[in-house]
């Protein structure tokens, strides 16, 4: 993943509640700034730079994600304190590390939406697919994927980014 930030569970949680309000997406971009987006049909949200730490871009980056399945995740979290580092490149899958105390961490990954054509023929029975690895449960989003090829893509960054990880 090209960019990095950290930001607090409960800051990131209040940035997805006001954008919720609004929109059923939220939109990452990452430049200079980093702002959240959310757009609905009768209004739109913008949040930028709230208090983040290590920031680290080295591209600049837009992603579109579900917050259908970013809320839930995140507001579980929330409650633990602490602080969530993003990562992301542009149109890939969004990952989220939480750490747990001094040993341990949840990630999540969730993949950005793709196309509004799909929307009407996505089988909602698919959505979080379990992905072990290194004694890790980490889950993904394959909702909004309209091809095989995507899916496959996914995976593997996925398992790059795992394997990554595995390395710190």
């Amino acid at each position: 993943m090209e960019n990095s930030f950290s930001i607090e569970n409960t800051k990131l949680d209040s940035i997805i509640s006001d954008i919720q309000v609004v929109a059923e997406f939220i939109t990452i971009k990452v430049s200079d700034k980093i702002e959240f987006h959310g757009k609905g049909e009768s209004s739109s949200v913008v949040v930028e730079n709230q208090e983040l730490d290590q920031v680290d871009i080295k591209s600049e980056a837009t992603g579109t994600y579900s917050l259908e399945y970013l809320s839930p995740a995140v507001k579980s979290l929330s409650s633990s304190g602490g602080s969530v580092k993003l990562l992301m490149s542009h149109n890939k899958p969004l990952m989220f590390e939480f750490r747990i105390g001094d040993s341990g961490r949840i990630v999540f990954f969730l993949a950005p939406r793709v196309s509004d054509w799909f929307e009407s023929i996505k089988d909602k029975s698919l959505g979080w697919q379990e992905f072990v690895k290194g004694g890790y449960v980490y889950y993904i989003n394959i909702i909004d994927m309209k091809t095989e090829d995507e899916w496959l893509k996914t995976f593997e960054i996925v398992e790059k980014a795992v394997n990554d990880s595995q390395k710190e």
